[in-house]
């Protein structure tokens, strides 16, 4: 056995000297050795995959060749990689030449370090390739079409940050399928039938389930009001001077639906465009830290991963960890259960995605026609009530 060693090593280093013969590179004997020994091959070196288009992060010079930041089709920015120029001049002349000649030849570095964080798990799946689970992660600073899979050993989930991401993930999914069982829809009925025939008790004072910060007087009537009408099954609608928070009022309410009434299907928000980042911040404020919000918008690709695995939970992301019983319970009732509470969406994209949308069994829709226009307005609220809702309860629409 020893004598394997050494031979082995023997002719590693015969190698190592004839690959490094003629080289002026620092360095190049043990890399050389490294390879013949059985080492990992450099990824470059090997011709791992391709670049995405035009994507030259940054360049900076050694002492001997530049290095280019190199970014790899269909993995994310955590592993982008250092290449030399002779490296690169034969994988991506073009793209390289396009980058010097925009950004010049001194030093830079156009990756931002969040890129690299991740920001929210959205789904799991056995490794295709190898024993274990992959995560869906979306990064920090990127929109949803940038999420990958990433093993569940990476670095970035070994940091507390990266546990707690996946520990929110568990979280979610055991929601889910809690909700999507028939005890929990049994409740859900019972809850609104006897609010249909007993009424709702008026609140004197601002319940817990409403964060952020205290509610005026009008916005408790307000509260109370729409809480009647959703137990009488009828629509309303919200109309008064801006600034007064009706906002507020309205997701007060779909946190009362939420955590009081436990309804057992999600509710859809439907915005202007020019309003969503408001209302992403509205929501961040006043309903409570355990409520699934999804942003339901961004280009079509983007619009694919939410649908996929924000909206619904597939059966690919579970698995004994979530429970027996929540295993059990999810296979009786199909493939896939909801998996959002509360969906944020424009006009536009509820317009394009209706059919999409349909299939979402929603406990009520928020149409908020402020600073909308006509014809958008039009179309949203024709496919949220016509598509949509399905005959559900109306929506509540929201306007100055």
């Amino acid at each position: 056995m020893d004598l394997d060693v050494k031979l082995g090593q023997e002719e590693a280093d015969a190698v190592a000297a004839l690959l490094d013969f003629g080289s002026e590179e620092p360095g190049a004997v043990a890399a050389a050795a490294a390879a013949a020994a059985g080492g990992v091959v450099s990824a470059v070196a090997a011709g791992m995959g391709a670049m995405d288009e035009g994507l030259l992060l940054g360049g900076v010079a050694d002492l001997h060749e530049p290095e280019f930041l190199v970014k790899w089709v269909g993995k994310a920015h955590v592993h982008n990689e250092w290449v030399k120029e002779g490296v690169l001049l034969g994988m991506a002349r073009r793209k390289l030449l396009n980058f010097k000649k925009r950004h010049g030849d001194a030093p830079c570095n156009l990756q931002e370090e969040a890129w690299t964080q991740p920001e929210r798990c959205l789904a799991r799946r056995p490794c295709p390739h190898s024993p274990g689970w992959e995560v869906l992660v979306k990064w920090h600073g990127q929109g949803y079409e940038a999420c990958s899979w990433e093993p569940e050993h990476s670095p970035c989930f070994l940091q507390p940050q990266g546990v707690a991401l996946q520990l929110q993930l568990w979280q979610r999914q055991r929601k889910a399928l809690t909700r999507a069982t028939e005890a929990a829809a049994a409740a859900a009925a019972g809850a609104r039938r006897r609010a249909a025939q007993q009424g709702v008790a008026q609140l004197s004072e601002q319940p817990s389930y409403v964060a952020g910060a205290p509610l005026h007087p009008h916005q408790l009537a307000g509260l109370n009001w729409l809480r009647s009408c959703w137990a009488s099954s009828g629509g309303a609608a919200v109309a008064d001077e801006a600034g007064l928070g009706k906002t507020a009022t309205v997701i007060a309410f779909l946190s009362s639906l939420l955590q009081e009434f436990h309804v057992a299907a999600p509710l859809l928000v439907v915005v202007p465009q020019s309003m969503l980042a408001f209302w992403e911040g509205e929501l961040a404020f006043w309903a409570p830290s355990d409520v699934n919000v999804v942003v339901y918008a961004g280009s079509v690709a983007a619009r694919t991963v939410l649908q996929d695995h924000e909206l619904w939970l597939q059966p690919s992301s579970m698995d004994v960890k979530v429970g027996s019983a929540g295993r059990q319970t999810h296979l009786m009732l199909g493939e896939r259960v909801p998996k959002a509470d509360l969906v944020l969406t424009t006009a536009e994209a509820a317009a394009n995605d209706v059919h999409l949308l349909r299939a979402l069994p929603w406990a009520g829709v928020v149409l908020d026609h402020r600073q909308r226009s006509r014809s958008t307005a039009s179309k949203a609220q024709v496919g949220a009530q016509g598509g949509v809702l399905g005959g559900g309860w109306v929506g509540l629409g929201c306007w100055e």
